[in-house]
């Protein structure tokens, strides 16, 4: 695609720009979104920058550099670096809110439908999610409030009498909460706490939950199981669209086309386009998504990951107190929750030339949110992890139900302004 230039804007391009944003740059990335420690760009890793800010002239000999995350690194660089005031990523499995909190800036998940991804290219159409990545709240709302608009080009884009049905249900359950957050249920999912995870980021989010809790939140225990299936479920069904998405790029429509040898049949000209045109971890990808859709991995692979994708969202759905408005009709517990909080994260930024082991495990908590539909939004704490003389951030998770956006940006909002002490 190094040639190509896209005959249109995408919808959230268009927006932007018509809102009176300046398009600055194009940020580096996993190459077609495929990582999650952005060393898999055809221009090279991204570096955290969050490593070197408070350092004149960073020397990566001494100091080597780390993952800003994936596969949105990019993005997430430029806002930490003030490169840019926002920046918009796409997120399929977490790939704009683990950069967000490797880098200490705010990243945004929204949920699934509420912004066009009309001139996005699709990684898997059912989990991608157009992202945005900010350094405080208020313009991550604003963006958002500019964004998420109905798209007649995106069929799966939210219509507009379900969003204003939404902002009023919003609005009723921020207005029956008494100051600060007397009267909010925040879930604490243990599936969420595996042992893996570093104990600075538990204790990050213990003193979060608490400080939520001496401003009238009920903090509620809880168990989802079905979360530990996530991971496997999401590789199967990502990469068995990534397949069928990417198929596309032979050559001939669209990617790299190299001479092709002479007397070639059609197929081995395609083959070999693709195979010039692929970096070895899309490709990797290609092939297992390819496997998972054939006649033999379909039943035991395939059809096993949709089965646990449609029992996360039940156990999901029966998690909440808020109404799930994409289903017809079903029983809500009045003693659910209103939101789930818990780290972004297992450990902080790994070192780039270290974190091949980390790449896939760190997907553990992101990628129910986008199996599921719900919006995440990944905020920065003060706490910070020690290694190697650096300070490394960390960041939590805030999730609620589908539609419900901006309670989880009124709820960050209220925990920094009453409680100055934990969020940046």
């Amino acid at each position: 695609m190094e040639d190509y230039i896209s005959p249109f804007d995408a919808t959230v391009v268009t927006a932007l720009t018509k809102a009176g944003a300046h398009i600055t740059s194009r940020n580096n990335c996993d190459e077609f979104a495929m990582g999650g420690l952005n060393k898999h760009s055809i221009f090279g890793p991204v570096a955290n920058p969050a490593v070197y800010e408070d350092v004149h002239e960073p020397d990566m000999t001494a100091q080597p550099p780390r993952s800003p995350g994936g596969s949105s690194g990019g993005a997430a660089a430029a806002v930490r670096a003030n490169l840019c005031r926002v920046a918009i990523g796409t997120d399929t499995g977490g790939s704009v809110r683990l950069p967000a909190a490797f880098c200490g800036v705010y990243g945004l998940k929204p949920s699934y439908g509420m912004l066009s991804r009309w001139g996005v290219v699709s990684y898997a159409d059912s989990l991608d999610t157009v992202g945005i990545l900010a350094r405080n709240v208020a313009d991550v709302q604003t963006v958002y409030d500019v964004l998420a608009q109905p798209d007649a080009h995106d069929s799966t884009c939210v219509e507009a009498k379900v969003r204003a049905t939404l902002r009023e249900n919003v609005a009723q359950r921020i207005a029956s909460l008494d100051v600060p957050l007397q009267g909010l249920r925040i879930g604490i999912v243990a599936e969420a706490f595996p042992a893996e995870m570093e104990h600075q980021h538990a204790q990050a989010a213990d003193d979060v939950l608490e400080a939520l809790r001496t401003l009238g939140a009920t903090l509620v225990p809880l168990r989802a199981p079905t979360r530990t299936q996530a991971p496997s479920a999401y590789y199967v069904l990502a990469l068995a669209e990534a397949s069928s998405n990417l198929g596309r790029f032979d050559g001939i429509r669209y990617g790299a086309h190299p001479s092709a040898e002479t007397g070639a049949s059609f197929y081995a000209d395609i083959a070999a386009n693709r195979t010039y045109g692929f970096g070895e971890e899309v490709a990797k990808r290609i092939l297992l998504g390819t496997y998972a859709l054939t006649a033999e991995a379909r039943q035991r692979h395939l059809h096993a990951a949709l089965r646990i994708r449609e029992a996360l969202a039940q156990e999901t759905r029966r998690i909440f107190a808020l109404p799930d408005l994409r289903v017809a009709s079903y029983e809500v517990d009045p003693q659910g929750v209103d939101m789930l909080v818990y780290p972004t994260s297992l450990a902080p930024a790994p070192r780039l030339d270290e974190a091949t082991s980390h790449e896939y495990a760190q997907d553990t908590l992101t990628v129910e949110a986008n199996l599921t539909g719900l919006p995440a939004f990944s905020v920065p704490v003060q706490h910070r992890v020690h290694k190697d003389n650096v300070a490394l951030p960390i960041g939590l998770t805030f999730q609620t139900q589908w539609g419900y956006d901006a309670l989880l940006f009124y709820v960050v909002q209220q925990l920094q302004q009453h409680t100055n002490a934990w969020l940046d």
